[in-house]
């Protein structure tokens, strides 16, 4: 019975079988049949005018042709050993093979079988020319299909998953499991069709949490042939879950007593979150754990709150630190053995659901034996989509893809493995706003002529300015002389005790102290030219320069040795004709290094009550 083989658009017609051999493939652990595997050669007489000049039914005219014999043999060798083919034996005119290449499982072509393992793949080719017309040619070619019929159809993609379990006891009793596994996928070509890249099965090997445990570790990887993965998932037995959202926590609670009369007690809770959450909703439920102990929201006139402190963490981490310190005087010192022993201290975790604008908010409801469950895929920024998951279409830039020599595209993550790198476009990032979306306005703005031109030949790293305005009322307090001491029996009150009298030699004298504080980075800084004299307040109050002191300290070198850095201090004195109205605008000058343009250089006080020295008047009080 006569054997037709063809492979990639060439076929030869009245082979010889040197092997045939099929391999039954096992997984690692040599306890899952995976599929079948094809070792196949032939031996057979090809004609020139039957070579595809592609993959295609164009074939080379032959003997008439222009073609050379070099250039037939050139073409039947990239023909026969390119991989992923299609590949097909007929025995006596019945098809008995028909592989199709890996491919066809994203392309949607149904065969009667698809190859499994990146195939088929051709390894040996012999082609010998006969004359100038025929060749001689040997073919080794190696396939691997699977054995059920999902797969012949593209539907099935997870050929096997086999895994271990193994559980670590502490000497405190806390178990740690560790499932590793692998899994082994038929294709590993992403595409909408059928195929899609083997991170998208990471669901597959990922088990339910049990009570009591945190899942610690997640991992999942993939080999350079996108169809091997093995993972591992390490949970950990836990006493207390950390409530939704806090992915950890760690918290201490300690009670304190000074002689058996003064209480103290003292709270620390650290909460840490996923990439995503909200760090209002980590604070409340911080402030809940904190209430759960130290009963915040039912202080007692006993008891003193000596501290409250929350500190947010801001980095690559989500994490929250808040603590409270309480100070109490019990009646009986029974109160911290009974009452917080038995009562308070050692009682399981008890918090209420989180609120929010809309109220409840679903699924916060806190059970300390159920720890948060991460997502298989990780968690998007929180402007990110509603469900804050990872697309599993963005895993496709993980996959190693197949790859053709003969393409020019080998990078990591294209769009399609076809695309060349002149006509890919990066992706957009699904958590970076963008236009009128950005919910930030910035502090500084770049239009604005916030420093004044001087500013650019050095940096001013101070810039102090002050205004000190001084009234002296001219009071003085005179001694009143001739008034003889009285024996301890003459002493009454008789009305006019007084020692000295307080007189007034003048009227208010005025003055206004400005100074200026000015360092500046490889320049000497410049002081501003005083003005010998200005009136405010629609010139009633006149203003004339009395002192001018200017103070220049020697250079020092910047933190990094390598600049000079100047530093001047200035000093201006005014005397005022009279006492400026406070109530209405003074001027407080503007500072000549930064400018505000809403700035005028001046400041209305508001002046209103009294000092409650004897009285609420602000007129003459005794007393």
């Amino acid at each position: 019975m006569a054997t037709t083989v063809t492979y990639n658009g060439i076929t030869m017609h009245n082979v010889i079988t040197r092997r045939w051999e099929q391999e039954i493939v096992y997984d690692p652990s040599n306890t899952d049949a995976i599929g079948q595997k094809f070792n196949l050669t032939f031996e057979g007489v090809l004609h020139a005018q039957r070579v595809p000049i592609q993959a295609a039914e164009t074939y080379i005219a032959g003997a008439e042709s222009s073609a050379s014999i070099f250039s037939i043999l050139e073409n039947v060798q990239r023909l026969l050993g390119t991989p992923r083919a299609r590949l097909t034996v007929a025995v006596g005119g019945t098809t008995v093979i028909d592989i199709h290449s890996t491919l066809a499982i994203s392309t949607g072509v149904d065969g009667n079988s698809t190859d499994i393992d990146n195939g088929p793949k051709p390894t040996n080719i012999t082609v010998t020319p006969i004359g100038s017309t025929v060749f001689q040619v040997s073919f080794s070619i190696e396939a691997m299909v699977g054995n059920c019929d999902a797969l012949r159809s593209g539907k099935g993609l997870v050929l096997n998953n086999r895994w271990s379990v193994r559980e670590t006891m502490d000497q405190n009793f806390h178990t740690t499991r560790v499932i590793t596994g692998h899994l082994r996928v038929a294709a590993g070509v992403f595409a909408v069709a059928k195929g899609w890249p083997a991170h998208m099965h990471k669901p597959i090997v990922i088990p339910p949490l049990e009570d009591s445990f945190r899942r610690s570790k997640v991992s999942f990887g993939v080999e350079e042939d996108g169809l091997s993965c093995s993972y591992e998932i390490i949970d950990t037995q836990v006493h207390t879950a950390a409530p939704w959202p806090a992915t950890s926590m760690e918290a201490t609670y300690s009670e304190s007593s000074t002689h058996g009369t003064f209480f103290v007690s003292e709270m620390n809770v650290r909460l840490q979150g996923n990439p995503s959450t909200d760090k209002r909703l980590l604070i409340e439920r911080a402030i809940q754990i904190l209430n759960a102990r130290l009963q915040l929201f039912a202080i007692k006139d006993s008891y003193n709150v000596e501290s409250l402190m929350l500190t947010e963490h801001i980095g690559s981490r989500s994490a929250i630190d808040m603590s409270a310190r309480i100070k109490r005087v019990d009646a009986l010192s029974t109160t911290m053995t009974l009452g917080l022993l038995y009562v308070q201290m050692g009682e399981p975790l008890v918090l209420a659901p989180l609120l929010n604008s809309n109220g409840l908010i679903e699924g916060t409801n806190y059970d300390h034996q159920l720890s948060p469950l991460p997502k298989p895929y990780g968690f998007k920024h929180n402007s990110a989509a509603v469900d804050r998951e990872r697309r599993p279409v963005v895993l496709f830039f993980l996959h190693c893809y197949l790859q053709n020599p003969c393409d020019t595209e080998h990078s990591v993550g294209p769009l399609t493995p076809s695309e060349t790198p002149s006509k890919a476009k990066p992706p957009q990032r699904e958590d970076e706003p963008t236009g009128s979306e950005y919910p930030y306005t910035p502090v500084f703005i770049d239009d604005e002529n916030t420093f004044s031109e001087e500013t650019h030949a050095g940096i001013y790293t101070m810039a102090q300015m002050s205004s000190r305005y001084n009234t002296n009322r001219m009071f003085v307090q005179m001694p009143i002389a001739n008034i003889p001491e009285k024996k301890d029996s003459e002493k009454k009150d008789s009305g006019n005790d007084a020692t000295s009298e307080i007189l007034q030699l003048a009227g208010s004298q005025n003055y206004r102290f400005i100074e200026v504080n000015f360092e500046r980075v490889g320049l000497e800084p410049d002081i501003p030219e005083p003005v010998l004299a200005y009136t405010h307040e629609d010139g009633k109050v006149k203003a004339t320069l009395a002192h001018f002191d200017v103070e220049i300290l020697s250079p020092v070198r910047s933190t990094d040795g390598r600049q000079a850095v100047f530093r001047s201090l200035a000093k201006y004195v005014y005397l005022l004709d009279r006492t400026p109205d406070f109530t209405k605008a003074v001027p407080v000058g503007i500072n000549p290094v930064t400018h505000f343009p809403d700035h005028d250089g001046t400041i209305k006080l508001g002046l209103k009550g009294d000092m409650g020295i004897g009285g609420s008047s602000n007129q003459e009080q005794t007393g």
